[in-house]
């Protein structure tokens, strides 16, 4: 991948943020996909197919392939092209928000932490290009994000069962019970954010 250096910079800080190397504030992103974004396709783009700048229509479908199935064969490059695009996309300047609900889950030695990590910064971004409501809260992107990588690791249960976290089956259970944004803001407070 040709990243210019601010890129690769940023590239290497995100990959940092994932590995838990980085100081113990971690700072990424969330967010949900909005339904109406997905495309019927036969079947998953390789990346090498898909165009050298991907455009934001693209990543928010590979986003959702992603969510549906973390484990895909191409998923690797997929994910790269998507840091990318995340790091390249005039549509996400600026756009950050706290990990606080998912922080444990950097340093766990849950198998599939990375592609759960990254599904959450991924869909982040699609929730900070997608979402134009002035009173959104960062426990709106945060919970959010939590929906989405919730439905990926449900998708890893459907794979083989016994993938349960502690961590994220608390979450799902605060999901459930409709105390997910208590939840949310509670993690926050511990992490020392409003």
């Amino acid at each position: 991948m040709n990243l210019s250096r601010p890129a690769a910079a940023a590239f290497t800080a995100v990959v940092l943020l994932i590995c838990g190397c980085s100081g113990p504030r971690r700072v990424i992103a969330v967010g949900p996909i909005p339904n109406d974004t997905t495309t019927a396709m036969s079947a998953p783009p390789r990346s090498s197919d898909l165009p050298a700048h991907l455009p934001d229509d693209s990543a928010l479908i590979l986003i959702r392939m992603l969510e549906n199935d973390p484990l895909m064969a191409d998923g690797p490059s997929l994910r790269s092209r998507l840091f990318a695009w995340v790091i390249a996309s005039p549509s996400l300047a600026g756009f950050e928000t706290a990990t606080a609900p998912i922080d444990p889950l950097g340093t766990s030695a849950y198998p599939y932490r990375e592609e759960l990590l990254m599904q959450y910064i991924f869909a982040g971004a699609a929730w900070h290009m997608t979402v134009r409501d002035t009173s959104a809260t960062i426990v709106d992107q945060q919970i959010a994000g939590v929906k989405s990588l919730l439905t990926a690791y449900k998708n890893l249960l459907l794979r083989d069962g016994s993938l349960h976290a502690s961590l994220i089956d608390s979450l799902d259970d605060a999901r459930r019970r409709g105390t997910l944004r208590a939840c949310i803001q509670r993690k926050n407070l511990l992490d020392g954010k409003p």
